[in-house]
């Protein structure tokens, strides 16, 4: 799985809550997982600023501190801003 900057992507520093995600994908997103968006995207910033445009899941996963399956588990609440197997 490969997380990508899209053209066109949220205004910096727009983070989805927990009720914005689960409006848009009518799943329930855990108190826990919201916590780990939000590192992620902390995180996702470091990657940004070194002008990554794409990074798989293993680096995410290592440079937040989770293994890669809770990465992949926890993004799959966010649906299409995915992008699998680039």
């Amino acid at each position: 799985m490969t997380v990508q900057r899209h053209a066109s992507p949220a205004p910096h520093g727009h983070v989805a809550d927990a009720a914005e995600v689960h409006a848009r994908t009518g799943r329930a997103v855990p108190d826990a997982t919201v916590a780990r968006l939000a590192t992620y995207f902390r995180v996702l910033g470091g990657f940004r600023d070194g002008l990554a445009v794409t990074v798989s899941s293993d680096e995410l996963a290592a440079a937040a501190g989770v293994n890669s399956a809770m990465l992949r588990k926890d993004l799959s609440y966010l649906g299409s801003y995915v992008i699998r197997g680039v």
